[in-house]
Order: C-alpha cells, then sequence, then structure tokens
C-alpha cells in the first residue's frame, strides 16, 4: 500500500445527511493531529461547522501545533474575525465553532487543509525520529 491510499484510509470525507442529524465532511483518525469536522445546528436552530479534536490518553488538550492552527484561522488576512471561537457545547463538548455560510465553509476548507498537512508532517518528523 503506498503512502497516497494510506492517506485515504485516514481522511473520510462523507456527504450531506438529509435527515437532520449531525454530518461528518472531514475525519482524521490517526496520527499525531486527530479530529472531525461535522456540522450540526445550535439551539436556535443556525447550522454551525464544528471541530472536535480527539484527545489521546492522559492528553487535556491538543497539541501546541493544533492550537496555532486554529488560533491562526481566527482572524482573515484582513485582521478581521471569522467567527472561529472555541466552546464548550452541551452536546457536544469542546469544540472549535464556524458559522455555517459560504466564509465558514471557506475558512472550514482552509483549515481542514491546515490540519491535514501539519498532521501529515507530524507522522512524517515522527517516522523520522524527529
Amino acid at each position: 500500500m503506498d503512502e497516497e491510499e494510506t492517506e485515504q484510509q485516514q481522511t473520510v470525507n462523507k456527504r450531506e445527511w438529509r435527515d437532520g442529524k449531525p454530518r461528518t465532511w472531514t475525519q482524521r483518525c490517526t496520527g499525531q493531529v486527530s479530529f472531525t469536522r461535522f456540522s450540526a445546528a445550535d439551539s436556535g436552530g443556525r447550522l454551525r461547522i464544528l471541530y472536535s479534536i480527539h484527545l489521546g490518553p492522559g492528553q487535556e488538550k491538543a497539541p501546541q501545533e493544533v492550537q496555532e492552527v486554529f488560533h491562526a484561522h481566527k482572524v482573515n488576512k484582513d485582521g478581521k474575525p471569522t467567527g472561529l471561537k472555541l466552546v464548550n457545547d452541551r452536546t457536544h463538548g469542546k469544540v472549535w465553532v464556524l458559522p455555517n455560510n459560504p466564509s465558514g465553509r471557506a475558512i472550514a476548507d482552509r483549515l481542514d487543509l491546515a490540519l491535514l498537512e501539519l498532521g501529515a508532517r507530524l507522522d512524517n518528523d515522527r517516522r523520522q525520529g524527529r
């Protein structure tokens, strides 16, 4: 199995569910950067994009590199807030939240890419013993 097939197994993209349940968009389940991106409605019925970071045994917070990726996406190039924030959601626990609108989805796509690249880099560094 080559590296591209392995990466495809690690990242799963699913189609939108039409029955009102949360939908998973991107999921990375292995390595040092493990997360799920999904959408769900808040208590007011507004759709949101959420990121749940999967922590390993004994971890209380995400690795510093992951936190830096999220903090870098809290503002755009012009310094304006993107709407990305860390919340303690009653249903989903601590999650990063974006509004589910065109600009929020564009930011989420860039965030996905940044997290996937970070995960690949950290996994590669670990394999090479760095």
